[in-house]
């Protein structure tokens, strides 16, 4: 058994504040007595970088930190009703402790992101904590008294893009993606329903990464996308989620019964003799709708090819609604992110739109 010295223990006193802080090797436990409580201390485990940048890529070390703070940390707030976790540290993997944290569901997690230059469009900031970023020009270095323009663009160069995107920007990727040019979706409110052309719903029944230390079961993603009489495409609808295979059938099924007969269903069959039942299970619970199986072949990063090539060259809009964002960063991460669900699911969706066009069947089943 490992066992850690306490390095310090220090009390504070002002007026009728207290504050322990009990300082060990791996993480700092504080101990705050609150104004209000008076008698009740707040017990804070303070979880300052988790992770190893040298180390962050091995899936073993990665997961090993992960399990560490999902299975030790957890029970060791002795009073959850007034105690806190708080991890502090700088991103440098997509799945990441950070990372694993903010797609927990039913956890409630507040998310303090400060970048080291200023993104007007990622304002993480606005918590409980009473903090609002006090920048508002774009690249506005965060500490200009330690690191102004030039400290930061020389840092920058020396770590290079990805490294400056998680450890500075605290986004693990590049900005802009490696395959998807983000910026360049068209985002709308709404489209004109005389204008589509044809309609695919394309589901991806495996979408959760090996890494994801909770895999008790896989994220779904169906993505409906429309051809346009104008040739573009438009992504008008996704429906995600982690469930079981009884709830993820139903939902397959009750998604189709919204969409209406008129939009074409494509199911994704993985490889192996299991990833056809499934496959062949979801076109018999979708008896009555247009519904295939898509045995896929090729890496992900092919499929998506043509894709992102019609995103590249802004003709592919995405309609602004409550999942649009999640959407578009998982494109920003592709292919090295957590999750591509979304992603295959596009990529799947548009592969069929584009096979019809070019075979001008437009009206006909395939």
């Amino acid at each position: 058994m490992q066992i850690k010295k306490v390095k310090s223990i220090k009390r504070v006193e002002r007026d009728i504040d207290y504050t322990y802080n009990v300082k060990v090797a791996r993480n700092h436990n504080y101990f705050a007595k609150d104004k209000l409580l008076k008698s009740l201390p707040i017990l804070v485990h303070n979880c300052d970088d988790p992770h190893n940048v040298k180390e962050v890529e091995s899936d073993v070390s990665r997961i090993e930190t992960i399990l560490w703070w999902d299975e030790v940390m957890s029970t060791r707030c002795n009073d959850p009703k007034r105690s806190a976790r708080v991890i502090i540290m700088q991103r440098s993997h997509e799945g990441d402790l950070t990372g694993h944290v903010l797609s927990k569901e039913g956890v409630d997690y507040v998310h303090l992101c400060l970048p080291a230059r200023y993104e007007p469009d990622r304002l993480l900031t606005r918590t409980p904590l009473d903090f609002k970023d006090p920048r508002t020009k774009h690249g506005e270095p965060l500490c200009p008294e330690r690191y102004g323009d030039k400290e930061l663009g020389e840092l920058e160069a020396e770590l290079g893009a990805y490294a400056s995107a998680g450890q500075l920007q605290q986004r693990p990727h590049p900005r802009g993606g490696g395959m998807f040019e983000v910026h360049k979706f068209a985002i709308k409110d709404n489209i004109d329903p005389a204008q589509i052309a044809v309609a695919v719903r394309y589901w991806d029944k495996a979408g959760t990464s090996a890494l994801d230390a909770d895999s008790s079961t896989k994220r779904t993603a169906g993505v409906l996308m429309y051809y346009m009489k104008d040739k573009s495409f438009v992504v008008a609808d996704v429906v995600k989620g982690k469930w079981s295979s009884t709830i993820r059938e139903k939902i397959i099924r009750q998604t189709a019964e919204m969409d209406g007969r008129k939009v074409r269903i494509w199911i994704e069959q993985e490889p192996g003799s299991g990833g056809k039942e499934s496959a062949e299970g979801t076109v018999r619970n979708l008896a009555g709708y247009s519904c295939r199986p898509d045995r896929v072949t090729g890496s992900k990063e092919a499929r998506a090819d043509q894709y992102a090539a019609q995103v590249g060259v802004e003709n592919v809009t995405v309609l602004r609604r409550t999942w649009t964002s999640e959407f578009i960063r998982e494109h920003e991460s592709f292919p090295t992110g957590r999750y591509s669900d979304q992603c295959d699911a596009a990529s799947g969706a548009f592969n069929k739109l584009f096979k019809t066009k070019r075979a001008g069947t437009w009206g006909k089943r395939h």
